[in-house]
């Protein structure tokens, strides 16, 4: 009931004045609105959750005080009386609540309900209405209960304010005629001096308070300031010891409590190819190279100074600018192209120069290259020239019919031809024996739009000859070398200025390029794929080169500083990357957590071990995309499904057992234009395999020996396309989600449906039932995953928990044998692992809600694009995620073994070299412990 005071405020109101709750489900939140605003519009202040709070907030602790607020303060609760609200618990926490203060109820029916269970308070006072979607007269018919109610409630008020005033008439009276006066005062200088004392009490402990908080803020404030810097400097990646200290300041963070940015931070100073040297040379134009089969790297300025990394052996090339430079095969000498139109050849041996060869009219030196036997050198200009000379500089011909500025210049790999980019945006081909230009014919369609910057030949195992060409227009374009014609192979969009310069690695599955847009970029030959962005200089990086090993490059820029960076990845987490793969669509954890399998968009799945330190076998017998994949539960059996509308048992070596063909028999293959595709799902049991047909609703379960155990429709319970599907563990049920946003269990014996899960407001596309069979999870494109108890009387499943990270819809959905953790993957390419609350004998507690808790412990950062897909290991240690980036990556649930790990790997040998940096933040002591 209302408190004294409580009655004493509302009677002071105006009479008509009177505060309404309203009670819904959000199924009925349309519903719920218009009778809030009819409410509004007689002068009534009406309450919903009208901005989703208790969605927001998964009906915690926060929610039940704002909504038992609300409801104390009004004096007549409405409760939308459905399917939906009888079977919410946040609707019946708010029913008990009303129930409890004994408001006014009004129960508003919207449908007919067989069993009215326990509430009580419904069956007394209902208006049924005439349509769902309520009309005007169904609206006056609440007004007029409302009217009715607050009559009998303003009359109770009125004679509560009229018995107070008599009372405080009558008291009055009673000081005046007993002459208590003086007792009165000296009564109330003794309550003054006790609330005096009481203040002053209060003051202290608040000062206290304001002192406690003032440490904490200040703790707090140091605390993320060093995650901010944290993230500043491995988001920057400008060298390696940034991105080292980066990721010691994050352990430190993560060592006192867990921390989103602190694992963000962490990650990203491990997964980007950071920097490990600066070379500070003078600014202007450098150029860089490796020299082959040894990591010597050399570095040309603008002031004409040459320096060779790790000797220290310098070369000074008159003061000239340095345009370009390149190694000879046998690393015996190096050619350096010059400002002032020279040519310079140096024996890298003694740092002595032994040959000048000074070109024709002195045209800057734009390009220079070393035949593949190192017995000639070509040279091209900006006066458009083409040169060759002899390695002791005598001149050997010139290639005259061009008149285009040079800008780029290559030997092919047999060596008779050169080839040559050009400002007028045409590649040219070189008969080195004659000097006459040599036809290659390519498709004019393909043809750079501006000047080629670039050129570079590679040769493959097999024989076969690429060109690289890069432009100013901002393109890489990739071509194979055949039959006098440059085929167009494929092109490497990503740039946004003009391409300073592009190789091949040692091995020709990747390229390098540069631009003025002040990044460097990691390609994949195979696919046309960014793989990575290097970003750090200050100015256009003008010039790069990889190591023999292919594992470091070495970029060039007009800021004055060439960079030794690690090509690839330094995070002790395997990462699965299918050669070929545009996505990776589905993945699964062995059950003994020693494998992973993947299936993408290439037709294929992999089977990989865990650390990803072996060749993965392959699966191959699909003629489209793998949709889903799937172990069985003794490890011997892989199950396979693809758009091509089937689904194939293999054993782990990678040989077919059996095929299920067209799984969907009605599926027009005409519908791939209208966008929907012939989704093949599947599961496996210790016994079955369940293969469902998600546009036309079968379900069909085999047994090993391929052969048909049972079939049935599942259109009984669904009403659109299904999206996923799971057996529990013991084999006597699976649970299907679909479109239509239910998630219904069926009875693998009959067919029949066993419980509904319902409560999504869009459709389901991902589930997961624990190992135990307690607990089923459901992700969702409403942005949800849902957490429901399958142990339930009821035909409904119990919902226990709402996971809500912003994070778009998840598209997959992974959960612990015991429920304990939970992993979500999400559209916007982050994954979270979500760990319950627990009892003291280690059980998920239960709340005062009967419900649930969880709190988020890592995000996954790290794939480029939405996460398709995720699992998890049997024991809850190790997490899998898919995406559309043509990855897939493994963690470790708890990051504090990723700590360790890193620890171990990279940073604890090293602490002493960032002891000085990390005083500047505070830490005095290594958080590498």
């Amino acid at each position: 009931m209302l408190t004294v005071f409580e009655e004493i405020i509302v009677a002071i109101k105006p009479i008509f004045y009177i505060d309404v709750f309203i009670s819904y489900h959000h199924n009925e939140k349309n519903l719920a609105e218009k009778i809030w605003l009819k409410l509004k519009e007689q002068n009534y202040r009406a309450f919903y959750d009208k901005d989703d709070i208790g969605v927001r907030l998964n009906y915690n602790q926060e929610w039940e005080e704002k909504a038992f607020r609300g409801i104390k303060r009004s004096a007549i609760f409405i409760f939308i009386d459905s399917k939906y609200s009888r079977g919410s618990t946040p609707c019946r926490t708010e029913y008990n609540c009303a129930e409890k203060y004994k408001k006014h109820f009004i129960a508003l029916v919207c449908e007919s309900l067989d069993d009215d269970g326990n509430w009580d308070q419904l069956k007394k006072n209902r208006l049924f209405l005439k349509e769902r979607e309520i009309s005007d007269s169904d609206l006056n018919e609440i007004i007029k209960a409302i009217h009715a109610k607050s009559a009998y409630r303003n009359l109770r008020i009125s004679l509560l304010f009229i018995s107070l005033l008599l009372i405080l008439l009558l008291f009055s009276a009673y000081l005046i005629t007993t002459g208590q006066k003086t007792n009165s005062e000296l009564q109330k200088s003794r309550s003054l001096a006790k609330a005096n004392e009481a203040t002053a009490i209060y003051l202290q402990r608040e000062a206290e308070a304001q002192a406690a908080t003032a440490t904490y803020a200040l703790g707090e404030l140091d605390r993320q300031r060093l995650i901010a810097e944290a993230n500043r400097i491995s988001l920057q990646g400008a060298s390696g010891q940034n991105a080292d200290i980066a990721a010691l300041l994050a352990i430190y963070v993560l060592n006192q409590e867990y921390n989103r940015q602190a694992d963000e931070a962490l990650i990203q100073s491990l997964e980007i190819a950071t920097t490990r040297e600066i070379f500070e040379a003078t600014p202007g134009h450098l150029s860089v190279a490796f020299a082959p089969d040894i990591d010597v790297a050399v570095i040309g300025s603008s002031g004409g100074r040459i320096e060779v990394w790790p000797t220290g052996k310098i070369f000074q090339n008159n003061g000239s600018s340095i345009e370009c430079l390149a190694f000879s095969p046998d690393n015996s000498s190096i050619a350096i192209g010059s400002k002032d139109g020279s040519i310079r050849i140096w024996d890298t041996g003694r740092v002595s120069l032994y040959v000048q060869i000074t070109t024709l009219n002195k045209s800057p030196v734009s390009s220079v290259a070393f035949s593949l036997d190192g017995s000639l050198i070509a040279s091209g200009s900006q006066d458009g020239s083409v040169r060759i000379w002899d390695t002791k500089g005598a001149f050997v011909r010139e290639f005259t019919e061009n008149t285009s500025p040079t800008n780029s210049i290559a030997f092919s790999p047999d060596g008779s031809l050169i080839v040559s980019g050009h400002d007028d945006a045409l590649v040219r081909f070189w008969d080195v024996q004659n000097g006459n230009p040599v036809e290659i014919a390519y498709p004019s369609e393909y043809e750079h739009k501006e000047p080629v910057s670039v050129v570079e030949f590679f040769v493959s195992s097999d024989g076969i000859v690429f060109l690289l060409t890069g432009s100013q227009d901002g393109t890489i374009r990739l071509w194979k070398l055949e039959n006098s014609s440059m085929i167009f192979i494929r092109e490497f969009v990503g740039h946004n200025d003009w391409i300073t310069d592009a190789t091949f690695s040692p091995d020709g599955k990747y390229i390098l390029s540069s631009s003025r847009d002040l990044t460097v970029r990691l390609w994949d030959t195979q696919n046309g794929r960014e793989i990575r962005t290097f970003s750090g200089h200050k100015e256009y990086v003008t010039s790069i080169a990889f190591s023999p090993d292919g594992r470091t490059i070495i970029t060039g820029s007009i800021d004055g500083t060439a960079r030794s960076w690690n090509v690839f990845n330094q995070s002790p987490l395997p990462i699965y990357d299918g050669d070929g793969e545009e996505y990776i669509n589905s993945v699964a954890i062995s059950p003994d957590g020693k494998e992973v399998l993947t299936g993408g968009t290439d037709y294929m799945a992999r089977l990989w071990g865990i650390d990803n330190t072996t060749s993965p076998t392959e699966f191959r017998g699909h003629s489209n995309y793998v949709h889903t994949v799937a172990f069985s539960p003794n490890e011997d059996f892989v199950l396979t499904t693809s758009w091509d509308n089937s689904a194939i048992l293999w054993d782990k070596s990678g040989n077919q057992i059996c095929e299920f063909p067209n799984i969907n028999p009605n599926y027009d293959p005409e519908q791939w234009d209208s966008g929907i595709q012939p989704d093949v799902i599947g599961s496996l049991s210790d016994k079955h395999i369940l293969i469902i047909g998600s546009i036309d609703r079968t379900a069909t379960i085999y047994d090993y020996q391929c052969k048909k155990v049972n079939g049935f429709s599942l259109l009984v319970g669904h009403s659109d396309i299904i999206h996923a599907v799971a057996y529990s563990p013991d084999g006597k049920y699976f649970v299907t989600g679909g479109r239509d946003t239910n998630a219904i269990i069926w009875d693998s014996a009959g067919g029949t449906i066993h419980k509904i899960l319902h409560d999504h407001a869009e459709g389901i596309i991902s589930i997961d039932y624990s190992k135990d069979g307690n607990y089923i999870v459901t992700g969702s494109e409403d942005g949800t995953a849902r957490l429901w108890e399958t142990n339930t009387n009821s035909l409904y499943a119990r919902e226990m928990y709402i996971f809500e990270a912003n994070g778009g819809t998840v598209t997959g959905v992974a959960i612990s044998e015991d429920g304990r953790y939970v992993v979500t993957g999400h559209q916007d390419g982050v994954g979270r692992i979500w760990e319950g609350v627990l009892d003291n004998q280690g059980r998920l507690a239960y709340n005062s809600q009967d419900l649930f808790d969880y709190h988020i412990i890592r995000h996954l950062t790290g794939h480029l694009s939405p996460i398709t897909d995720v699992a998890m290991s049997d024991d809850g240690q190790n997490v899998v995620t898919s995406s559309r980036d043509g990855t897939a990556r493994k963690w470790d649930t708890d990051y504090r073994q990723l700590i360790s790990s890193v620890c171990k790997e990279i940073l604890k040998d090293q602490y002493p070299i960032y002891q000085d940096d990390l005083r500047d933040y505070g830490i005095s002591e290594s958080p590498c412990k």
